[in-house]
């Protein structure tokens, strides 16, 4: 009978492993329901659990709401792939947490409202599991933004005067050159070998002013990019050249280069911003401002840890601390960067971006010149007539091209029988503009979704900058790089006639 009754020990062991287990689940549901913040379990990106705080944040009356839906249906369309970025980072996350970030949400009364949302991956009944959490952001996160602009706008504001001044020089030779010109071709025998020394100085003066152009929308285009592969030393020169009107005054910068192919995965703009921003606040530990004997060193290198930027202050007489500034710190957070901050025995100040990896770079074959037409057919829409007539004539050689300065007509002429292989739209006109004209063509014609090149000199506005970010489309902007745009135009016509 001993030996009959001994399995039966084993049988209670295992009855107690299964309540301890289901005691340690209730415990687990009990301190999630009891958090005051917002907690969903996602598997598949579908919610398994939502506590009561999530609920009544979403003003939902119960869980069958949300519980086998996907969380990401909450979050509003344009802060969508930023959450969907954040799960994806956090189910592959090395670190146990990663930062949180700020978004909004849609209630079940439709209203949005700003949340600060967060995602840990665990293990949890044998099933890899995100573990969300919502906090309600509220007036704390409505405040951190309008501080963040303001602290953007003074920022913008102390460049102004510094590209003011770069940009004034090469446009005041530039006119003075223009001028010169119309005086000499006005006389019966004009100078023609000064007029083509003339020429060149202008067209000096003219890309100097473009480099300036495109420096200052690198820094202010932040929000509207996704990230791509960035070249820093390309970065860290844009904004070396927008902060040196500020640094120059109080110290002497030395730049020891280093790869120049080391590469980070960012938005180009807001790479350049906090490059920026970085520059300003290492010179801010200067006590006074002396360029003769201050010193600014910035090196870049590649560590386990990925690429980094560094600053190193040396002031003459005695290096500051001074706190960093919100708009540095969210930069960074924004980026996936990490910022550190060291002092040497010999009053060095030193920060060092330490910034994403970037992805394996994946070349595009460059189209063999026997594979390009002789003569492709080009639609311009551009409401200023002088960039159509200018465009035309810089494109004829290669090109037929046909051109509008009203949305409408060519909205009209495309309604006809007509094909073209590249079409070059001005994104900001009077409507209708680019977004009215690619909504026709991905409605009518959509194989030249393709052939579709942005021109922009700015989207201004909030559906031009949804456009550029949901759309594949290639953008050149204002000022017109003339021998991109050709290689552009050949390569999207090359394509558009090989499908």
């Amino acid at each position: 009978m001993a030996e009959l009754g001994k399995p039966r020990p084993v049988a209670q062991g295992g009855d107690t492993v299964a309540r301890e287990v289901r005691a340690a689940e209730l415990r687990y549901r009990a301190l999630l329901d009891a958090s005051r913040d917002g907690l969903a379990e996602l598997r598949n990106e579908r919610v398994v659990h939502a506590n009561p705080a999530l609920l009544a944040l979403l003003g939902l009356p119960r869980a069958s709401a949300l519980i086998g839906r996907p969380l990401l249906d909450r979050v509003v369309p344009e802060d969508r792939t930023r959450a969907a970025e954040h799960l994806h980072q956090a189910a592959v996350a090395t670190v146990a947490l990663l930062p949180a970030v700020a978004l909004r949400l849609r209630t079940d009364g439709g209203a949005a409202i700003w949340v600060e949302w967060w995602a840990r991956p665990m293990d949890h009944a044998g099933a890899p599991t995100v573990l969300v959490g919502i906090r309600d952001g509220g007036e704390r996160l409505r405040l951190q933004r309008a501080l963040e602009q303001a602290e953007g706008l003074a920022s913008l504001g102390a460049l102004a005067a510094g590209v003011a001044h770069d940009a004034a020089n090469p446009l005041s030779y530039a006119l003075l050159g223009l001028e010169w010109l119309a005086e000499e071709f006005a006389e019966p025998q004009p100078d023609l070998a000064g007029c083509r020394d003339r020429v060149r100085e202008v067209l000096n003066g003219v890309q100097r002013v473009t480099e300036v152009i495109s420096e200052l929308q690198s820094y202010a285009e932040t929000d509207r990019q996704d990230p791509t592969r960035v070249l820093i030393p390309h970065a860290l020169e844009t904004a070396l050249s927008l902060a040196l009107h500020r640094l120059r005054h109080q110290t002497q910068l030395d730049w020891e280069r280093g790869r120049p192919d080391l590469a980070t995965l960012a938005p180009e703009g807001a790479l350049v911003r906090l490059l920026v921003d970085l520059l300003v606040q290492s010179a801010r530990v200067f006590e006074r401002p002396d360029p003769k004997h201050n010193r600014l060193i910035v090196r870049t290198g590649h560590g386990r840890e990925g690429p980094w930027v560094e600053t190193e202050s040396q002031a003459h007489l005695r290096a500051l601390t001074p706190a960093l500034p919100g708009l540095l710190l969210h930069g960074v957070r924004n980026l996936g960067a990490t910022l550190t901050t060291t002092s040497t025995p010999s009053g060095h100040h030193r920060l060092r971006l330490c910034l994403p990896p970037p992805p394996t770079p994946t070349p595009l074959p460059e189209p063999s010149p026997a594979a390009i037409p002789a003569r492709l057919q080009v639609l311009l829409v551009d409401d200023e007539p002088l960039i159509c007539r200018a465009l035309a004539l810089s494109l004829e050689r290669s090109c037929d091209v046909k051109t509008f300065t009203s949305g409408q007509e060519a909205l009209d002429h495309l309604a006809t029988d007509v094909v073209y292989d590249v079409v070059l739209l001005d994104i900001m006109m009077d409507p209708p503009a680019g977004p009215e004209l690619w909504a026709w063509l991905s409605a009518n014609r959509p194989a030249w979704r393709d052939r579709v090149v942005f021109i922009t000199g700015g989207a201004a506005t909030e559906t031009a900058r949804q456009l550029l970010r949901g759309t594949d489309a290639h953008v050149v902007t204002k000022p017109i790089d003339l021998a991109q745009l050709r290689k552009l135009v050949r390569k999207t016509g090359a394509r558009a006639r090989g499908s």
